[in-house]
């Protein structure tokens, strides 16, 4: 279905509406998995990631407030949206609405359904590309920024969930920019010359949006959309997004060397392995509680297939990737690569090659516990 939408729209630049084959990559009992999910992750910096919107203007309060205190379990999100953000009688005023960026690092579940999605687009599209979930609630109307473009490396397709229609008018780049210059967004669209091109999209159908093309979309009856962004990546910015994960530790571990020495390609090359161990979903998943006490000598640690483990050398040291996340030791361990050659191996087995290899029995443990907290692996 995806080579097929692929070619349709031209590499997914739209416009583009369709009633999808497929059910959303994304549905209510996923979107609940990401509220609960970012509800429960600890500090705020969380908050920074939505935008909430209460007649035209921005809320800085809503998110918080929303989390804290609505009932966000799968069997009654539905009515928690609609009593929350009904247009006129809503919980937080008229006319309110969140838009939750960074989806997949709040939900395990939402992973495992995109998974066989981000497989299928990886053999359509060519290039370096990252996956993500935007959620778009409520009956906000429109965003306060108006007409606008988004990033150009971006390619966005729209699932409404519903209940309410989904409109969205679209205006040519060309047609704006000859009215007012390079401009990234207009506020008020009455001053547009152009007429836009109008699309309803009734819940159940779906919409590929020419991310770089002028667009608005409006919500005024509660719906809810789930949007699939994928983003082709450029060297430059695997680069810089490797170079922020890895530069800290890898000073601390080798001071003055290994990470100031490599070139731009070779950072973004990582950044590829890092992406290609999470299946090239934007976000690792949240990490999981592993309980190190209870592992036994004769516990097997396998390796979940669908999601590989890449052992990268960098200088003296080794960096070990599992679903987006690293871990780094100071060699590449035979046990390491056995264990990614044979999919499984037991403790024991993997701290005796561990250990007389030459590393430590506590780094050792640190590495079965990252694999395992990562999602990596699993024990059976």
């Amino acid at each position: 279905m995806w080579a097929d939408l692929y070619e349709q729209t031209n590499g997914l630049r739209g416009p583009h509406l369709f009633s999808p084959t497929f059910s959303s990559p994304v549905n209510f009992t996923e979107i609940a998995s990401i509220l609960q999910g970012a509800r429960d992750a600890p500090g705020s910096t969380k908050l920074n990631f939505f935008r909430a919107y209460v007649e035209g203007r921005e809320d800085y309060d809503l998110a918080r407030r929303f989390l804290e205190t609505e009932d966000l379990s799968a069997s009654h999100i539905e009515a928690t949206l609609l009593r929350a953000f009904d247009p006129e009688r809503g919980h937080y005023g008229k006319n309110a609405g969140l838009i939750v960026n960074g989806g997949l690092q709040w939900s395990h579940e939402v992973h495992e359904r995109l998974a066989p999605h981000a497989e299928a687009l990886r053999a359509t599209v060519s290039g370096t590309i990252t996956i993500d979930v935007t959620l778009f609630i409520g009956s906000y109307g429109a965003t306060p920024f108006g007409a606008h473009i988004d990033d150009s490396t971006h390619r966005t397709i729209i699932f409404n969930l519903g209940p309410g229609l989904k409109k969205l008018n679209i205006w040519s780049r060309e047609g704006i920019e000859a009215q007012f210059g390079p401009v990234r967004n207009i506020i008020d669209t009455a001053k547009i010359h152009i007429a836009p091109d109008n699309y309803s999209l009734p819940p159940g159908h779906a919409f590929v949006l020419p991310s770089d093309e002028f667009h608005i979309a409006y919500n005024n009856d509660v719906s809810t959309a789930a949007t699939f962004v994928l983003e082709h990546v450029s060297e430059l910015h695997l680069a810089e997004r490797e170079l922020t994960l890895l530069r800290r530790e890898l000073h601390e571990r080798a001071p003055g060397s290994a990470i100031w020495q490599m070139t731009i390609a070779r950072l973004a090359e990582m950044g590829r392995l890092r992406s290609s161990s999470n299946g090239n979903l934007r976000y690792a998943p949240p990490t999981k509680s592993v309980g190190m006490q209870s592992l036994q000598p004769q516990s097997v640690i396998r390796i979940d297939q669908r999601w590989p483990v890449i052992v990268e050398q960098v200088g003296s040291l080794a960096v070990v990737y599992a679903r987006g996340r690293h871990f780094i030791a100071d060699r590449i361990s035979r046990a390491v690569l056995g264990l990614i050659d044979d999919g499984h191996v037991t403790v024991r087995d993997f701290l005796e090659v561990y250990v007389a290899d030459g590393g430590d029995l506590t780094t050792g443990l640190r590495a079965i516990e990252f694999l395992l907290s990562a999602r990596g692996a699993v024990v059976e």
